[in-house]
């Protein structure tokens, strides 16, 4: 396992190479990552090209395969990052939903099945998002975790300047947090 971690680190993802995985995946639709892999990336694993991928379309929604959208219809609904932040919202709240009571209450016309899909997409983008329970119920995570902080930082973590984790939150929160 460390030794497919430190492969996978130690392939750097250029603008050529995304630009590449694109034009790759778009006219290879029916090809699976392995023959991509092997065709256009030859001495990287299918498994890098389908992580970098998922990493590219959260952070280009266009990148999305259009008839997986709700109802099947190209363009209906788009993940923005106030329905990101929405999404966090609902499912770090302190009621237990399930994803039917998300999907109703906050997303209509999206099926929980659609919802549960984008959160794990997400959660694998942002590990942050994974261990969720650790520190609910914290008066950090109240003061922290409204509305307004789950967008900058959506919007902060999507930005075109690629910012690290700790300037991110220095900046977002470093106002916020009191002198102790």
């Amino acid at each position: 396992m460390e030794e497919a971690d430190a492969f996978e680190n130690a392939f750097v993802w250029t603008p050529e190479k995304c630009a590449l995985l694109i034009r790759a995946r778009v006219s290879h639709k029916k090809k699976t990552w392995t023959q991509i892999a092997e065709e256009h990336f030859p001495g990287t694993t299918a498994d890098i090209l389908r992580k970098q991928w998922v990493k590219m379309k959260i952070e280009n929604p266009t990148l999305r395969d259009k008839k997986r959208h709700r109802g099947g219809k190209a363009g209906q609904f788009i993940w923005t990052p106030e329905k990101h932040a929405l999404l966090i919202r609902a499912r770090l709240s302190q009621e237990k939903k399930t994803w039917h009571q998300i999907a109703k209450e906050n997303f209509p016309g999206l099926t929980a099945h659609a919802l549960a899909g984008q959160w794990y997409i997400m959660k694998k983008v942002h590990p942050d998002l994974r261990h969720r329970k650790r520190h609910r119920g914290s008066k950090a995570y109240e003061q922290n975790w409204n509305p307004d902080n789950c967008t900058l930082l959506i919007r902060a973590r999507l930005s075109q300047e690629k910012k690290a984790w700790p300037q991110i939150a220095e900046e977002i929160f470093q106002a916020r947090v009191p002198d102790l």
